[in-house]
């Protein structure tokens, strides 16, 4: 892209080109594109994995993500929920109920939801 048409790369192309890769199930090219990124990766990015991972059942990469995650955003409830699905959908309670404990020790709290309708 910087060559062809003398545009840099930003954020949102990494992500966007993440999302695309992990939807078609081609997860590790998307974890790859993560790695070589020319820029730090950001939640948007690592949060296109992590859904990705839950629908393909893929706990290894979806560590990595989870834990990229909390770094970024220490405080976003929805990161930790996710993994514990993850980890819960292979039937690994102990560390689904790891992450609950995680979240209680870190001070996370879950939003309510509301609806309007």
């Amino acid at each position: 892209m910087r060559i062809d048409y003398k545009v840099e790369a930003s954020a949102d192309h990494y992500s966007c080109l993440v999302d695309a890769l992990s939807r078609a199930g081609r997860l590790y090219e998307a974890y790859n594109v993560i790695k070589e990124m020319t820029m730090k990766p950001t939640a948007k990015t690592w949060g296109a994995l992590l859904g990705a991972c839950r629908t393909y059942g893929e706990v290894e990469l979806a560590e990595i993500a989870g834990r990229a995650l909390f770094e970024i955003e220490p405080s976003n409830a929805a990161n930790y929920v996710l993994l514990a699905k993850i980890y819960a959908s292979v039937g690994r309670y102990e560390e689904a109920e790891r992450m609950r404990m995680e979240m209680k020790e870190r001070g996370v709290k879950v939003a309510p939801g509301s609806s309007w309708i």
